[in-house]
């Protein structure tokens, strides 16, 4: 029985870089940009506008591998967001994605052993997210993380002195945003390690 992560929103697959390979971990990778598949080892081109479409395509893959575990990462676009955007206006937030990945979230945990979710995002969306999903649980440098988990010790220097940077990276880069937002390997490793030091409440029960 395997493992699962399940990278939403997963831009160049930094949330799951750790969880990939030879660890007992099997990750699905979501994303609805076309342009990634020749970066992202085993991603699959599906649009979170689409829910009932993305849900069906995780529920039929999680039926093949009939997990023990899964564990949800979503990385919602956060462009709108970010306090670097010059076009940034509360009032037009469109909060659609977010919605829909708390429904999925939802869908998946009355079905699934979902054990765990984190929900990131910039600290430009702190006030919107903390409306919807209630104060976010853990801040780790510019990474906001809203959900149910363990707090990750994540001590490494380089992940709290990240910056994402905005509009820094060559504008005719057609990957630029996912360069942006990718998630440092470091954060993505003490996510894991967090995960497989976790003693189950049964395991105390047998």
């Amino acid at each position: 029985m395997a493992k699962v992560l399940i990278d939403l929103f997963c831009g160049l697959g930094g949330a799951s870089s750790a969880f990939s390979g030879e660890n007992g971990w099997t990750v699905i990778r979501i994303d609805n940009n076309p342009e990634l598949l020749d970066h992202v080892k085993g991603m699959w081109v599906l649009d979170m506008f689409d829910l009932v479409g993305t849900l069906a395509a995780i529920e039929a893959k999680l039926y093949d591998l009939n997990p023990s575990q899964v564990f949800i990462w979503a990385s919602p676009p956060c462009t709108q967001f970010s306090t670097k955007n010059p076009n940034r206006d509360e009032s037009t937030f469109d909060m659609t994605l977010l919605t829909n990945t708390k429904v999925l979230i939802n869908e998946l945990s009355e079905r699934w052993p979902v054990t765990g979710f984190i929900i990131e995002n910039v600290k430009g969306a702190v006030h919107a997210f903390n409306e919807s999903l209630g104060p976010y649980t853990q801040r780790i440098g510019p990474f906001f993380l809203w959900g149910r988990f363990v707090p990750i010790a994540c001590i490494t220097a380089e992940v709290h002195r990240h910056r994402k940077p905005f509009n820094s990276t060559n504008s005719r880069t057609p990957l630029r945003s996912n360069i942006h937002a990718k998630i440092p390997y470091a954060l993505s490793e003490s996510l894991r390690l967090t995960l497989d030091r976790q003693l189950s409440l049964l395991r105390w029960v047998e």
